[in-house]
C-alpha cells in the first residue's frame, strides 16, 4: 500500500470513529431524566455520569503521549 494510501486509510478510520463517539457525548443530558428515574442514582452520580467521557479522553490522552514515545512518532500516528 503507498504512503499517500495508507495516510487516506488512517484519516478516514479516525474520522470514523470521531462520528461514533460523539452520540456518545451528546446522549446523555436529554435521557438524564429517564437515566435517573430508572436506576435511582443521585444527581451526584448523574453528573459523574456525564463527565465520564470526557474524563476518559483526557486520560486516553496522555497515553497516547506515552505511546508516541514508546512506538515512535511515525508508526503511533
Amino acid at each position: 500500500m503507498k504512503a499517500r494510501t495508507a495516510n487516506f486509510v488512517w484519516l478516514a478510520t479516525i474520522v470514523v470513529i470521531g462520528l461514533n463517539l460523539r452520540p456518545l457525548l451528546t446522549s446523555i443530558s436529554p435521557l438524564m431524566r429517564t437515566i435517573l428515574s430508572a436506576t435511582g442514582m443521585s444527581f451526584q452520580g448523574a453528573s459523574m455520569l456525564t463527565g465520564l467521557p470526557v474524563v476518559a479522553m483526557g486520560l486516553c490522552a496522555f497515553g497516547a503521549s506515552a505511546l508516541s514515545r514508546a512506538i515512535g512518532a511515525m508508526r503511533a500516528a
